[in-house]
């Protein structure tokens, strides 16, 4: 199956790419660890579930939360 297929294929199932499918697992395992306070800080959590800039992390889990994610270790 080349790339293309199996981006389209992924699409068709989930109705997402499967970058955006990615993405969308890092949020919940973040959000996750965050609630759970398995990590310490914002940074942690970033760092953890791939991003090494802890802005753009932050700007991502805002818009796909509508909080940012320090509103998480607060809790």
């Amino acid at each position: 199956m080349g790339r293309n297929h199996f981006f389209l294929t992924i699409k068709k199932i989930s109705g997402v790419t499967p970058n955006e499918y990615i993405q969308e697992m890092k949020m919940i395992m973040a959000r996750y660890g965050l609630e759970k306070q398995l990590y310490k800080s914002v940074k942690d959590a970033s760092i953890s579930v791939g991003y090494k800039d802890v802005r753009y992390f932050s700007g991502l889990f805002a818009q796909r939360f509508g909080a940012l994610p320090s509103t998480c270790l607060e809790n």
